[in-house]
């Protein structure tokens, strides 16, 4: 039991680390093409 817990937080640590990244990336991606609509 104590191993899949383990596993279950070290797999929503690294959701949370990634998760801003994609939202960033995403962000970006969105705030370009709406540069280049223009």
């Amino acid at each position: 039991m104590g191993q899949i817990t383990f596993r279950y937080v070290r797999t929503l640590s690294m959701t949370m680390c990634v998760t801003p990244l994609l939202v960033l990336i995403l962000l970006n991606e969105h705030r370009c093409h709406s540069c280049v609509s223009r």
